[in-house]
């Protein structure tokens, strides 16, 4: 499998719509999801997929979100993947292990998987899934999830199967999951909350649905000055035997540990 880099900020593009490719390439973004699933009409399937070759020539990693297995279109997008040599693969209503092993069988072995979990048997299921030897990332689909339960989406239901997420990507040595996307697209100030929220669960990335939303994305999971002074505050400390004192902090290991983490996030060692 190639090197793989978790986004903080992918941005979806229908497969339908070549004409957004260079908009979405020019985003800012730091991943492209073309997407064959959604976004796409049904009688439009066969001539979006006859526009993934141009996306291999897109700066930025580019995983393709697929029909699932067991819809008509899936046949047809694996073949696709194959004729353009593209092994990245962003799979969608994943609940178990099994869902994978199908499409590396029918992608090849080297297939690199960010895991959608949309539905609440593939949280229930979150830490198999992210134990597979080709997911590098788990991806939630609040919309998917939401109608799954029978629910309207609010903040504490998609709370708790995210941060269910994190801990089973944590528990298996993955990068923290995507977030779902934002789908109001006129509220900025509800999309940067929403982006804190993820933050603060353990979330590393959030899915992008329009490139008005990746500046707002990439800045709200970056660490803040705040907290890159009180890491460097923090720094300054260690070295000292014991807990010390940072301000008017206690300092002790875990809290070293953090500091350094904030610091590696935002690129300072």
């Amino acid at each position: 499998m190639s090197e793989f880099r978790p986004p903080i900020s992918p941005l979806f593009v229908p497969a339908d719509r070549p004409d957004r490719f260079a908009k979405a390439a020019a985003s800012g973004a730091d991943a492209i999801f073309v997407d064959l699933e959604d976004a796409v009409a049904p009688a439009d399937k066969e001539r979006a997929r006859a526009n993934l070759e141009v996306v291999r020539s897109f700066a930025a990693p580019v995983f393709i979100r697929i029909n699932p297995e067991g819809t008509e279109w899936h046949g047809g997008d694996v073949e696709a993947l194959r004729a353009f040599g593209l092994r990245n693969v962003l799979l969608p209503k994943v609940e178990d292990a099994g869902a994978i092993d199908a499409v590396i069988t029918e992608v090849g072995g080297q297939a690199t998987v960010i895991a959608t979990v949309e539905t609440a048997r593939g949280v229930a299921n979150a830490r198999e899934i992210a134990r597979h030897g080709n997911v590098r990332q788990l991806a939630f689909g609040t919309a998917d999830y939401a109608l799954d339960l029978g629910i309207v989406p609010s903040e504490e239901a998609l709370s708790f199967a995210l941060s269910l997420l994190v801990i089973a990507s944590r528990a298996e040595g993955l990068p923290g999951p995507l977030d779902g996307p934002t789908f109001d697209l006129a509220d900025g100030g509800l999309l940067a909350a929403d982006v804190e929220r993820a933050r603060r669960l353990g979330a590393s990335g959030k899915l992008c649905i329009h490139p008005k939303q990746v500046e707002t994305v990439r800045r709200g999971l970056a660490p803040s000055r705040a907290e890159i002074d009180w890491a460097l505050k923090v720094m300054e400390a260690e070295g000292i035997a014991g807990a010390v004192r940072a301000g008017n902090e206690l300092v002790d290991r875990p809290i070293v540990e953090r500091a350094r983490l904030i610091l590696q996030r935002a690129g300072r060692g």
